[in-house]
């Protein structure tokens, strides 16, 4: 009876034991699956990242030349301004310095 006892015990923990090592994989498997979307996530993450660095690299000197030509559109306005108000001496004081410094 004690013997019969004790197989059924052992039998009942080898069971156990072997869901408990199945559960173990499964753990494992979704673990590495988890560790490998991070490492895509982390790879597009450095890629999104370096494109970025580029495109600001290639935006900077059109948005320099932008503020350049609103400068010049600006003092030209300003010279067709003085012109349209028949005011000669501020006109030709804006056109012979086109560039803006007095």
């Amino acid at each position: 009876m004690v013997e019969a006892q004790l197989e059924a015990r052992d039998s009942k923990l080898t069971r156990s034991m072997k869901r408990i090592r199945a559960d173990m994989v499964k753990i494992n498997e979704g673990q590495e699956r988890i560790r490998a979307g991070q490492k895509e996530a982390r790879e597009k993450f450095e890629e999104i990242s370096k494109e970025t660095a580029k495109l600001k690299e290639e935006t900077n000197p059109i948005s320099k030349q932008s503020a350049a030509n609103q400068v010049r559109l600006d003092l030209m306005f300003q010279i067709v301004k003085a012109r349209s108000e028949n005011d000669a001496p501020q006109g030709r004081r804006t056109d012979s310095n086109p560039a803006g410094t007095n």
